[in-house]
């Protein structure tokens, strides 16, 4: 799932988290839960998560923050 920096804004670099957990925001491990900005989509968060919790993946919680232009 990817999601495009809205225009006017800039991303915070490392303030991506899921599920609470800090990401990094370079794509570390493929094939596993793993989070990325402007690596796998320019310009946008991209977030993989392997499976689901709870039997849902719609339980998942991802955040990121950026800054007003």
């Amino acid at each position: 799932m990817g999601d495009p920096i809205p225009a006017n804004t800039t991303y915070v670099a490392e303030s991506i988290t899921l599920n609470a957990a800090a990401q990094t925001d370079a794509d570390d491990d493929p094939g596993t839960d793993f989070s990325d900005f402007n690596v796998t989509t320019a310009g946008a968060v991209t977030v993989a998560v392997q499976g689901t919790r709870n039997g849902n993946s719609s339980d998942d919680v991802i955040k990121f923050r950026v800054t007003i232009d």
